[in-house]
């Protein structure tokens, strides 16, 4: 993005506030308080080529990707290696949190006699309608990931499967990426066990 673009950002800025559901702003902000609020380098934008015509999507996604490639330079793979991992396998968001949501739940089947409000907090997610949707996507019931057994390797590795059908996921490397970003260590370090008598 250039400086010349920010006339034209706020324009379509504004249009996002005006849905109502972009985000929680009720006004533009002025060029400078904007400008002050952005990290110059995390500023793109698409444009129409110099002939008028619009990117093709193909010449998008290489442009994304591309985009992509430059910003993995810029962070650190040793603070965020599961981040790294997922952009370098092209998961996509809703694979992601639907992972974060079993393991959530299988930390909280791991460790549910410790804490009343965790169990309360669980108890009300069972029936959470968005978590039912984002897991029937990959055919996994919400009652199926809070079942009262402790959770194991090989159910991790079903789940895995269904959430990644077209990909062909090592789970021990998975999991390591996950410790080693401290997205919930402990229930990585119990998984990995199972995973090593296996």
């Amino acid at each position: 993005m250039r400086k010349k673009d920010l006339a034209e950002v706020l324009k379509i800025y504004n249009e996002g506030i005006e849905t109502g559901m972009a985000t929680f702003q009720t006004e533009v902000p002025s060029e400078c308080v904007w400008d002050e609020g952005h990290h110059v380098t995390l500023r793109f934008v698409a444009e129409v080529n110099k002939r008028g015509e619009e990117m093709n999507i193909e010449q998008e996604i290489r442009q994304l990707k591309y985009q992509i490639k430059l910003l993995k330079f810029m962070v650190n793979d040793d603070e965020f290696p599961f981040f790294m991992y997922a952009l370098d396998n092209e998961f996509d968001e809703t694979r992601v949190n639907a992972v974060m949501k079993i393991l959530t739940a299988f930390y909280y089947r791991l460790n549910e006699s410790n804490d009343n409000n965790y169990h309360s907090y669980h108890e009300l997610n069972k029936d959470d309608e968005s978590l039912k949707t984002l897991l029937k996507t990959y055919q996994i019931d919400t009652f199926e990931i809070y079942k009262t057994e402790l959770p194991s390797i090989s159910e991790f590795e079903h789940y895995l499967n269904c959430i990644f059908f077209n990909k062909e996921i090592n789970v021990k490397h998975f999991i390591l990426n996950l410790k080693r970003q401290s997205i919930h260590k402990e229930l990585c370090n119990y998984l990995l066990n199972q995973l090593e008598g296996h």
